[in-house]
């Protein structure tokens, strides 16, 4: 069964519902997080500032009023409705009668998001946590970093989340879902397992990698795989002239979208794939990288956990920009 799990960005809901309680007077006002107000929106939204009383109950909405005291121009109503044209900073103070609240807002409006082609190896069961893939594009069209949403992942037993990142638990498939109110961006996360030599590859989810890889000048290294279709890559190491090359016998290779010594293959009978040190040998150097080989046409369905969709109400997806 899959499990939901939520992790909040910068101010937006938690996912769990407070009981109800006996509520006294209004005692103060909460503006975001930190007194922080990330607006995302191209659309007019209202700013969320909370009114709790003394034991940090929340309040039934009231007539709050709100005003711009410094920094740049924007469009934000008495009632605290805003909206954010363009990039801007600005300070804002929200008042109840004799209580009174500053805070910082930041408008950082997205027209949407970047597709990001997986890179790298592949996330692997032990892995450190990996930062997610993403990139938000503002309207002017540069990258935002600054989003104010909600992280839920389809099935924390594949992987957990950490803030900005994932942490890999067993092999199997998830989806993480950012959502930042209007619309939802879908990530898919895969974790694989590792294989310890090439003829354990029986699965798409299995992998065999050698990290690290180091070869001294001169030398070649070589492994047979199993009739089969591949993504295989070599990950060189960065600041040198000369590199490890990667080499295929009896296996049909395209590149891999992501450029590089990365492609996608089909091992026929007796296929291979070497690396080899192309500096002289006798020189004393070496050169490392890492090596992988990742199978695709064997999918063992009955350990794969697949993906399943957020069980709450579908959002519209946000517009992916070039």
């Amino acid at each position: 069964m899959h499990r939901l799990a939520c992790v909040a960005l910068l101010a937006l809901a938690s996912c769990e519902r407070a009981s109800a309680r006996s509520l006294g007077p209004p005692a103060r006002l909460v503006a975001g997080k930190a007194d922080t107000i990330v607006v995302n929106s191209v659309r007019t939204v209202p700013l969320p500032v909370q009114l709790l009383d003394d034991a940090g109950h929340a309040l039934p909405p009231q007539k709050l009023r709100f005003e711009r005291i410094s920094g740049d121009s924007l469009r934000l109503s008495p009632s605290g409705q805003v909206t954010c044209e363009r990039r801007g900073d600005a300070e804002v103070r929200v008042t109840l009668g004799a209580l009174a609240k500053q805070f910082t807002l930041y408008c950082r409006p997205i027209k949407g998001f970047r597709f990001v082609y997986g890179e790298g190896r592949p996330l692997l069961v032990g892995d450190a946590p990996r930062d997610l893939q993403f990139v938000a594009v503002g309207v002017d069209g540069t990258p935002e970093r600054m989003l104010a949403g909600t992280l839920s992942i389809t099935d924390s037993s594949v992987a957990e989340l950490r803030g900005l990142s994932v942490r890999p638990r067993a092999p199997g498939e998830a989806m993480v879902e950012l959502d930042l109110g209007e619309c939802l961006w879908p990530m898919g996360v895969t974790v694989h397992a590792r294989v310890t030599s090439p003829s354990a590859l029986r699965s798409d989810n299995d992998v065999f990698l050698v990290s690290p890889l180091r070869l001294v000048d001169g030398e070649r290294r070589g492994w047979r795989l199993p009739r089969g279709e591949y993504r295989v890559a070599l990950l060189t190491q960065a600041g040198v002239d000369t590199k490890l090359e990667l080499g295929t016998t009896a296996m049909n290779c395209v590149p891999w979208i992501t450029g590089g010594q990365d492609y996608e293959c089909i091992a026929l009978a007796g296929a291979s794939v070497d690396v080899k040190n192309p500096r002289r040998a006798g020189g004393g150097g070496e050169l490392y990288g890492e090596l992988f080989a990742m199978r695709w046409d064997l999918p063992d369905t009955s350990r794969i956990t697949r993906a399943s969709p957020m069980k709450r109400p579908r959002k519209r997806m946000c517009p992916m920009v070039r």
